[in-house]
């Protein structure tokens, strides 16, 4: 298997069998362990030749983050694709089962659905009467930050939560800067990567 998304790279270490992942993108740094698998992307865009090498006999990647055109050059390999999707909870969990049964690792894979349910009925139980607003952001270098659309995966999971997400309406990160973080008004702030 090759993951070109750090999330689904995540699942594919964890659920999927860490022995069975041969290629994972530069930014692919969690969970512990997953620095001994090769980078097979470096920048923005799939590096071909390094994917070919490793002869994979299956490539997961996130939908949202490559284009047709990118999604092509990886069907010009002649290699499986998978589309991890998750525009919303339900389909994500949805997409892992299909995952589950192709790499015959059903078990595995339904525990961590369970896990997601359990934390979404913990955190639905804990919920206030009035709704929070909760902002997802994914900070960058400098000003360069992200912020989750309110159609996004993440806005779902907010919702799913018993919270009310704010940002873009969009259905993914989408840039912002402080002023407009400050015109949101969000009652909480949940931070992707290091909050300083």
């Amino acid at each position: 298997i090759i993951s070109l998304s750090p999330g689904v790279t995540e699942i594919a270490y964890l659920h999927c069998g860490a022995d069975r992942l041969k290629g994972r993108t530069k930014s692919c740094n969690w969970p512990t362990g997953i620095e001994r698998v090769p980078v097979v992307m470096s920048g923005t865009k799939p590096d071909l030749e390094a994917i070919a090498k490793a002869s994979p006999d299956l490539i997961l990647y996130d939908p949202v983050m490559y284009s047709e055109a990118d999604v092509q050059k990886l069907k010009e390999l002649n290699v499986e694709l998978f589309a991890v999707k998750a525009g919303t909870v339900e389909e994500f969990k949805r997409s892992l089962s299909e995952l589950g049964a192709k790499l015959h690792v059903e078990t595995n894979v339904w525990e961590y659905i369970d896990k997601i349910d359990a934390a979404i009925a913990a955190a639905k139980g804990d919920a206030s009467p009035t709704p929070a607003k909760v902002a997802v952001l994914m900070p960058g270098e400098g000003t360069e930050h992200y912020i989750a659309g309110t159609k996004s995966y993440q806005a779902d999971l907010i919702r799913c939560s018993g919270a009310e997400p704010i940002g873009p309406d969009f259905d993914r990160m989408m840039p912002m800067n402080a002023e407009t973080l400050v015109s949101l008004n969000p009652d909480i702030i949940v931070v992707a990567g290091k909050i300083d």
